[in-house]
């Protein structure tokens, strides 16, 4: 499973980033894991995911794909 680094657009909200997330990796995180996710996406808006979800997220909403090479962009 080849891992890339997903951007979500610009303006979207954590909230709403979450939820796509969840969608798009077709999992019911529990309320703490729901939490979790939010602070990781609110810390920078990009989380490391397998390209499967990535290439989904951007078809739907937007975004921006780049190749993972095990250390944070930023």
């Amino acid at each position: 499973m080849k891992k890339v680094w997903y951007v979500f657009p610009e303006g979207m909200t954590a909230k709403k980033a979450v939820r796509a997330y969840c969608e798009a990796a077709e999992i019911t995180p529990s309320v703490m894991q729901r939490e979790l996710l939010k602070k990781t996406i609110e810390a920078s808006m990009e989380m490391a995911v397998p390209l499967e979800i990535a290439q989904f997220l951007r078809r739907k909403f937007g975004g921006d794909i780049f190749p993972y090479e095990g250390v944070k962009r930023r």
